[in-house]
């Protein structure tokens, strides 16, 4: 009786999915005009991520479901909805209190609100508000999480002016936070923004430059710079893709700079950081592509107090970039902190790797990633700069066009760096793993 609501709903909407269907397919359109969407998706995690082949691994059974509706008032003007719930199995103390970034959190509220018109005064002109799933480029630097069982959603506008196939031109701000106590919450939250811009040009198959801005206008209360802003940081750079005769590439370039508080809160540190990474891949047959990438982050030199190097992936789709294992750019945590976080995702990275994708048939698929993590800057602990190597192995089955099946086994060998610095933060010095198991139901 636990889920059966989950299974209720998801009759409910596939139902009211069919009717809208043939009630629409009258060849005339009338306004509004109204679809459904949703997903049920169910994840089971074995997670062993903690160096000590004595430690008892987790068991974490993860359930994502979204009901959905599109509204079409008019063929300029759309509302976009989305209802989500996200629990894990036997976690059911509401007074946890949570973030809605913990995977584990009992969360039920609206994933995307939002209102998108077309051709807004001009033909080509679109104004985007409210509560959106939004992303930018690959998802390196913002991006919306799906994979997460609770995901990510921007609050705020977006305006956007196509000029053709592909330039198109773009600005957005999103709200993440504000400092003023309203009815809707008891306490003051951080006044955090994330503002930006950026334009895509027609000389690649995608060519997109950039910037962005992220800030928390919280004011250092002591020290020098008593009365500044925690955090002021802009983000300037370039993403280019494109595919010629079975070779793909991929490039991004950034900088940030900007200021931010010192760990000790007492002052400013100007931002000098930057990342920069590039993959090829190429089709040795229709079924199979092996590629080869490196990516570059800077950390934070310990000998400049008055300059933070360490580079910020704002709001990374993490693991579509760094393995699945969710070690780098920095430790993504479980519940009450049973898994400590690594003592090195401070010191920027350096990652060679390499990637191979097999089709078998239209449903069945399989991918091979491995890398080799290497520190950016040296640690204290150690001389080396070696963290380690992540090997993961994920198979993808379609069962239906709707239905579809995935798993994986993640591996991760500690290098010298790790196995120095795990024993300060209470970790061992073995071979780390992870696996999943997940279904997904969507239409």
């Amino acid at each position: 009786m636990k889920y059966l609501y989950h299974f209720t709903i998801l009759c409910s909407v596939i139902l009211a999915s069919l009717q809208t269907g043939i009630a629409q397919n009258t060849g005339t359109p009338t306004y509004p005009e109204v679809s459904f969407n949703g997903m049920v998706r169910f994840r089971i995690e074995s997670d062993g991520r903690f160096f000590d082949f004595n430690a008892k691994p987790l068991s974490i059974d993860l359930l994502k479901t979204q009901i959905g509706a599109t509204v079409k008032i008019s063929p300029d003007i759309t509302l976009f909805t989305k209802l989500q719930d996200s629990r894990n199995f036997g976690e059911g103390d509401a007074t946890q209190a949570r973030g809605t970034l913990d995977g584990m959190a009992k969360n039920f509220g609206l994933r995307e609100g939002c209102v998108q018109w077309n051709n807004f005064l001009t033909d080509g002109l679109t104004v985007k508000f409210g509560r959106m799933i939004f992303t930018t480029n690959n998802e390196r630097l913002i991006g919306a999480l799906d994979w997460h069982n609770v995901g990510r959603s921007y609050d705020g506008n977006v305006i956007s002016y196509k000029a053709g196939d592909k330039t198109q031109f773009r600005a957005f701000a999103f709200k993440l936070g504000h400092d003023e106590l309203t009815m809707t919450q008891a306490k003051v939250q951080l006044p955090q923004a994330l503002l930006g811009a950026d334009v895509d040009l027609p000389w690649q198959d995608k060519l997109n430059l950039y910037y962005y801005h992220d800030r928390n206008a919280a004011l250092l209360m002591r020290g020098p710079d008593a009365g500044k802003t925690q955090l002021e940081r802009s983000s300037i750079g370039a993403y280019i893709k494109n595919a010629i005769s079975g070779i793909e590439y991929e490039v991004e370039i950034t900088h940030q700079l900007g200021s931010r508080k010192t760990t000790d809160s007492t002052a400013r540190a100007d931002i000098n950081a930057n990342m920069v990474a590039a993959y090829v891949s190429y089709k040795v047959q229709s079924n199979l592509s092996i590629g080869a990438g490196c990516d570059y982050y800077t950390g934070d030199d310990p000998t400049t107090t008055t300059t933070n190097e360490s580079f910020d992936h704002l709001f990374i789709t993490v693991h579509k970039f760094y393995g699945y294992m969710d070690f780098f750019p920095s430790t993504v945590l479980p519940v009450t902190g049973q898994r400590k976080a690594l003592a090195v995702t401070n010191a920027g990275l350096l990652m060679p790797y390499l990637k191979s994708l097999y089709n078998y048939d239209e449903k069945l698929s399989f991918q091979l990633w491995a890398m080799m993590f290497n520190a950016q800057q040296t640690l204290a602990a150690t001389t080396s700069k070696n963290l380690g190597i992540e090997v993961d192995i994920n198979a993808y089955y379609k069962f239906l066009k709707n239905v579809k099946v995935e798993a994986g086994i993640c591996t991760f060998l500690p290098g010298e760096a790790v196995k120095v610095t795990n024993p300060a933060v209470g970790m061992g010095t073995d071979t780390a793993y992870w696996g999943y198991l997940m279904f997904t139901l969507d239409w």
